[in-house]
């Protein structure tokens, strides 16, 4: 698909993704669910807001990749390797360094005064220093993971291109096979198939929380990729 043509419908998915995340992050201090864990709590809790929250989480990061992969294919077919490498790093590289540079530490403090004292006075102990952990990305990972798959997809398809389909063979066949199982309703079910087993592996996953946030460190997470 080529396309000028400004795609109001699925800016208006994203609009109501990133409203959807102020509705998640608003209800999460009136969760009961969280109180157990030192999270401050509002002191009117509700189960309605709870669910809203878990429902929300379901699907907002994934649906935030879906809409960013399928511009990010019009993108490069329009400018090719070397536009679309650019605009990525202008668009998602720059935006990711400078806003962890100016509010990365700032909200690990407000994290940390704001609950440290919360978590200690449920394990019935004074605050102290937190335990180390890798580099912070914070609410910024999504950015990281972002250029991940740019990297990871532009060297696949040169890789598969120059050396394993030169004359389209392979693609003609899984491009037939993705449409029909698109077509039978049926990718759903193999996309979830992968993700269903990573978890059940994951050690000390919860449940309720979805996929886990790999929001520390730079080494890539299982669950986040898949």
């Amino acid at each position: 698909m080529k396309t000028e043509e400004r795609l109001h419908a699925l800016d208006a998915v994203r609009a109501f993704a990133l409203l959807a995340g102020i509705v998640l992050h608003a209800a999460m201090s009136f969760m009961p669910g969280l109180t157990a864990f030192g999270f401050p709590a509002d002191s009117s809790q509700s189960p309605a807001l709870q669910d809203t929250f878990y429902v929300i989480h379901i699907f907002r990061m994934a649906l935030f990749f879906f809409v960013a992969g399928y511009f990010s294919h019009l993108m490069f077919h329009r400018k090719g390797t070397a536009g679309f490498v650019g605009d990525r790093i202008k668009r998602i590289g720059v935006p990711m360094l400078l806003g962890w540079l100016a509010f990365g530490p700032m909200t690990m403090g407000m994290v940390y005064m704001g609950l440290a004292p919360h978590v200690a006075a449920v394990a019935g102990a004074a605050p102290s220093a937190p335990a180390a952990t890798p580099f912070p990305l914070s609410h910024l990972w999504f950015l990281y993971y972002l250029l991940m798959f740019y990297g990871a997809a532009l060297s696949a398809r040169h890789f598969f291109i120059k050396h394993l389909d030169p004359k389209s063979t392979i693609r003609r066949y899984v491009d037939n096979t993705v449409s029909y199982v698109v077509r039978k309703n049926k990718a759903p079910l193999l996309l979830a198939a992968p993700l269903a087993v990573c978890l059940y592996f994951t050690k000390n996953w919860v449940m309720w929380s979805g996929v886990p946030t790999p929001d520390s460190g730079f080494a890539p997470q299982m669950p986040a990729l898949i």
